[in-house]
């Protein structure tokens, strides 16, 4: 059911998927009302949540364009029911525990217009940052949704494959790196601070992106990806060691 809906055209759509999370919720709703401007609007979709989000949207109520609540299937499905409310040029994805650092307005207003992925650096709550790096998509998802603004157009051609609970996002940039959708790298401040140990870290999908490359290219790429991984995760520990 939909709550709440404004209507007005804005550059950016950002989209939260929340459930029973309301306490970081109100802490990201703060980080995106910082910076909001005429830009910006917020959607929110909820899988019904039982804990006092009410409140919180009440809270921020004047802030918020799109608020929906209804049962849902999982974090994508109410992505994609996001991204079909969005009015956006660009839509980007925060969860309700991560926080907006930064908006690169000057650079997304000079390419509204475009067909371009623009895809952006996020700091992680353990203090290490994520650069992208969209060359090594086939292997390993080198693009956070947290910092990546999608053309609101593409998204809305090519929702979220509800077969994978955790990694669609990878997913979705294997195809479109594959079919050569332009991706702009951004050199800018970090967009979001993404809170580690969420769902991503669970060991029940850590099969789920190795899946993912084997049905975009084949076991070689796979073989590849999985020495990637750990390569990446023993380095990550022998720096934060070193922090």
């Amino acid at each position: 059911m939909i709550t709440k809906v404004i209507d007005a055209f804005k550059l950016i759509s950002i989209i939260i998927p929340v459930k029973n999370n309301s306490v970081n919720l109100d802490k990201c709703l703060m980080s995106i009302i910082d910076m909001q401007n005429e830009y910006i609007e917020i959607i929110i979709v909820d899988g019904q949540s039982t804990d006092s989000i009410d409140k919180v949207i009440y809270k921020y109520n004047s802030y918020i364009s799109i608020f929906i609540s209804e049962p849902d299937t999982g974090i994508y499905d109410a992505m994609n029911k996001g991204i079909a409310l969005a009015r956006g040029n660009y839509i980007l994805f925060l969860g309700a525990d991560d926080k907006l650092l930064n908006i690169p307005l000057k650079f997304l207003l000079k390419l509204k217009d475009s067909s371009a992925i623009i895809t952006c650096p996020v700091k992680y709550s353990n203090g290490l940052l994520f650069k992208p790096m969209p060359l090594l998509i086939p292997f390993i998802n080198t693009m956070h949704h947290q910092g990546t603004f999608y053309p609101a157009d593409l998204l809305k051609r090519n929702l979220f494959d509800l077969n994978y609970s955790v990694f669609s996002d990878f997913n979705s940039n294997q195809i479109f790196y594959k079919n050569r959708v332009n991706i702009i790298t951004l050199r800018v401040l970090p967009v979001a601070l993404h809170s580690m140990g969420g769902i991503s870290s669970n060991e029940k999908y850590k099969n789920e992106p190795l899946l993912i490359v084997l049905k975009n290219y084949n076991w070689s790429f796979v073989l590849i990806s999985y020495f990637i991984r750990k390569i990446r995760a023993f380095l990550r520990i022998k720096i934060m060691r070193k922090i």
